[in-house]
């Protein structure tokens, strides 16, 4: 499906029916934090997947994708990955499978921003005379 710049793909709490995979372009992943702002949390790039959660926790989404550039994306339908399980149960586990290494490595990268950002928030309440910090 061909997407013109601009335009949304999906919306943070809308219900999960499709996995994504970007073919051409830029998408960008958006995340509503507790003030309401809206932060980029990533840009993805060909052969980028997005909404695999879904496929995981069935459960809404968790943050808006919008098109960056013109962008081109493969729709996967969440009722024919049920389809391939019936049908070809190797074929689906080797998806699963990729699918749940994909989300492995974006916790280790989300886990290593948390990790430098508490270091950075520890050398904040040294300088100030902060005595301790969780």
């Amino acid at each position: 499906m061909e997407m013109p710049a601009g335009s949304q793909l999906i919306g943070e709490g809308e219900p999960a029916r499709s996995v994504f995979v970007v073919c051409d372009g830029a998408l960008e992943i958006r995340k509503r934090g507790a003030s309401g702002t809206d932060i980029r949390v990533a840009i993805l790039h060909a052969g980028d997947c997005v909404g695999e959660m879904a496929l995981i926790d069935i459960q809404p989404r968790s943050a808006t994708v919008a098109a960056l550039t013109t962008a081109r994306v493969f729709r996967l339908e969440l009722s024919e990955i049920g389809r391939l399980h019936r049908t070809n149960n190797q074929a689906y586990t080797f998806l699963v499978m990729n699918i749940a290494r994909e989300i492995s490595r974006r916790l280790r990268r989300a886990d290593q921003v948390l990790a430098d950002m508490g270091v950075a928030a520890q050398a904040m309440c040294a300088s100030e005379g902060e005595e301790s910090w969780p």
